[in-house]
């Protein structure tokens, strides 16, 4: 399956395995769904203003917020952001996915090309908005994820030769990140439950602590979850 297509199937499937795959990038952007700020989108690092990115009114949903890029600074027409450049990261809340850092800035948009693109991380702190590279945002506490027809293994130690405690596999198992890294594991806390997520009665059976590689070899995420919940 080519790379678009993957991404096109993350906007819509509520979980997708996303191991080596290129086009999830090096990490993830997120703008505060509530902020009126906007940032310079430059053709190259420390390069010419190309155009502006900011959260507005989506004019397709009424009473939402989206991501919008605007081509010339601060007040020009919308632009098209790209499929592959977004990520579902949150009930009704996109990230734009980050490919390259480089000279303190952020490559956008486009995986490939010469296309503008490129954002400068000092300028989106001064606005609030966040970039997490991807053992970041996958080892926040706040998070829960899943896998699906796979299995991750737990294990004692954040090392594939240490005593595995077992195998999370399906949807009755949530994974909790405690926000201590490794490399590219992440210590969780498992919790088993009596039933699939969203499903009724959902009792919990037993808690585990261990690690999981959260990230694969190429540095991409191991497991997902429901940004839309259930």
């Amino acid at each position: 399956m080519m790379k678009t297509q993957i991404l096109l199937l993350l906007l819509i499937l509520p979980i997708l395995l996303p191991a080596q795959n290129s086009a999830w990038g090096i990490g993830v952007l997120s703008l505060p769904y509530d902020s009126n700020g906007k940032i310079n989108v430059y053709d190259a690092p420390n390069g010419k203003t190309e155009g502006s990115l900011g959260v507005e009114e989506n004019i397709y949903a009424p009473g939402t917020r989206t991501i919008i890029w605007r081509d010339g600074k601060f007040g020009g027409p919308r632009m098209h952001i790209p499929d592959e450049a977004v990520i579902s990261i949150g009930y009704e809340i996109q990230g734009l996915i980050v490919h390259e850092e480089r000279d303190g800035h952020l490559k956008i948009m486009y995986r490939e090309g010469e296309i503008i693109s490129w954002i400068a991380i000092e300028e989106l702190q001064k606005e609030g908005f966040i970039y997490q590279p991807w053992i970041s945002f996958m080892s926040d506490p706040n998070r829960t994820f899943f896998t699906m027809s796979y299995g991750m293994n737990i294990r004692e130690q954040p090392n594939i030769n240490a005593t595995r405690i077992l195998t999370v596999k399906g949807d009755q198992f949530e994974i909790e990140p405690t926000g201590k890294t490794k490399g590219l594991w992440a210590e969780v806390v498992i919790k088993e439950y009596n039933s699939v997520y969203c499903e009724e009665p959902h009792h919990l059976i037993k808690t585990y602590h261990g690690w999981m590689k959260i990230l694969d070899d190429e540095g991409f995420p191991n497991v997902w979850f429901y940004p839309k919940g259930c």
